[in-house]
């Protein structure tokens, strides 16, 4: 890697002991350090380790995304069930990659207005709180070959990126970006100054025309999570848009064709060779709109809300969807009689989680549904979606579906508030600065974390040409008055 250091030929022990000199440099390092001298003399260490050390100690207490990285830094074992791949379907990368994110002096750009702003919180119980290991293992891939019709479906770029197609609704009807987050290099560094780009895990989408209808159209946000999130999210993406409009349920009964399309897409994740789902998995909220009324699927702690107008004038908001947190007395009531455990938020803010034991040791997933996240099915955790509708009003004004990254710190309100000052620019305007909200309070609160952040911004009066009576659904629409 830069400056002649490599870790292709190191064992496993030996990438540890790595990580480990790592930790005792920064630890050490001068607070008059300037950021490449401390980063010359990290490269240094790293060349220097040879031997093997001893492996470290186990956690007594983890969630889902540690117990991962503890297992494959100490070489193995049981806790995870290894999928079978080939080398051309998960080509290893050189295992220097994610040393040389950390120590190239490019981080920098992506985080210099991090590096002023430590975290207000501690530290120490900083991997229990936030930190997802997204892609920190030893495969890396895009999202693998689906076998669909992707030309149909609007990607949410990358905030910053041009989409590499046009949207199908103007950028001034409907906006939509995804916001990579960003971690602390190393678990093992209780520091705030070395931080790196997370892969992103969400995935963020607009498909229009939908179900062979241009009065139809999807919209939909998804947040990864675990190891494999990312294909997790990507597999869900296209999986569920496909089979939803291919459902026979689909005109008849979509409060069925929803929970039915969830179900499927879940389990034919265990099918999927190349993705783990026992411990990676996707939250999911989907929106259809089909003529003047919304039909809003929700699995997970993403969300859709509506932006009205009230008697005074004022724009308010309501919640399409409903947070499936693990302490919905609902969530909880099932887990609980499935043989699972709930343990109660840590502190506010933070979300309460879903574990095996009673001890809350094993998993540690922070939401009561999900797709993927097998291995915490058999204690409830379930894909099935809530389905609810929506009929637009003229007191409606514009739609938020977004993923946990915008809500952790945003109230449904504070987001309408900050998409009403922006949306005369238009939605993708909007989009934009709402995004830009969630990544500064991120920083503000977190310091050196932040997670990915994914939204959809509609104004649902600028969907369709004016035509027919308003507010009239479909003929055959399956969710009950």
């Amino acid at each position: 890697m830069g400056g002649g250091v490599s870790t292709d030929s190191l064992t496993d022990d030996q990438k540890g002991n790595v990580m480990d000199k790592i930790a005792k440099v920064m630890d050490d390092a001068p607070t008059d350090a300037t950021a490449k001298q401390t980063l010359d003399s990290i490269k240094s260490a790293v060349i220097s380790t040879m031997s093997p050390p001893p492996h470290p100690p186990q956690e007594t207490s983890v969630d889902l995304e540690t117990a991962q990285h503890n297992q494959k830094r100490a070489g193995g074992g049981s806790f995870t069930q290894k999928t079978t791949t080939t080398e051309e379907e998960f080509p290893e990368p050189e295992q220097s990659t994610r040393l040389l994110r950390t120590l190239s002096l490019n981080y920098e750009e992506e985080v210099s207005n991090v590096l002023s702003s430590p975290s207000p919180m501690s530290r120490n119980n900083f991997r229990k709180r936030r930190l997802t290991y997204a892609k920190r293992g030893s495969k890396i891939t895009s999202d693998p070959d689906l076998g669909v019709a992707e030309k149909t479906i609007f990607k949410a770029p990358e905030i910053g990126e041009v989409a590499s197609m046009d949207p199908p609704f103007p950028p001034s009807s409907v906006g939509t970006f995804s916001c990579h987050g960003i971690e602390p290099a190393y678990d093992e560094v209780d520091r705030s100054d070395v931080v790196v780009a997370k892969i992103n895990q969400d995935r963020g989408c607009v498909v229009s025309p939908y179900g062979g209808d241009s009065r139809q159209a999807l919209f939909a946000a998804y947040d990864g999570h675990g190891e494999m999130g990312e294909l997790v999210s990507g597999y869900a993406m296209h999986e569920i848009q496909h089979r939803l409009e291919n459902h026979p349920s689909f005109i008849p009964d979509i409060e069925t064709a929803f929970k039915e399309t969830f179900i499927s897409v879940d389990e034919s994740l265990k099918s999927q060779p190349s993705i783990d789902c026992m411990y990676s998995g996707t939250t999911a909220v989907v929106v259809l709109a089909r003529g003047n009324r919304l039909y809003i699927a929700n699995a997970g702690d993403s969300r859709a809300v509506m932006a009205s107008r009230n008697r005074d004038g004022m724009i308010v908001a309501k919640n399409l969807s409903e947070d499936q947190n693990p302490n919905n007395p609902v969530e909880q009531a099932r887990i609980e009689a499935a043989g699972g455990f709930v343990s109660p938020p840590p502190e506010p803010g933070l979300s309460a989680r879903v574990w095996l034991d009673k001890d809350f040791t094993q998993i540690g997933l922070a939401m009561g549904r999900s797709i993927g996240d097998h291995a915490v099915s058999p204690v409830g955790v379930i894909a099935e979606p809530e389905v609810t509708h929506h009929d637009i009003t003229s007191d409606d004004v514009f739609m938020i579906a977004a993923s946990d990254g915008v809500w952790e710190f945003i109230t449904s309100q504070q987001a309408v508030d900050i998409v009403t000052r922006y949306l005369p620019e238009g939605a993708t305007k909007a989009c934009e600065v709402l995004i830009e909200k969630a990544a500064e309070l991120w920083r503000e609160e977190e310091g050196d974390y932040r997670d990915d952040i994914t939204a959809v911004i509609v104004k649902v009066h600028e969907l369709w040409e004016e035509e027919g009576e308003p507010n009239t659904p479909i003929k055959g629409d399956g969710v009950p008055e």
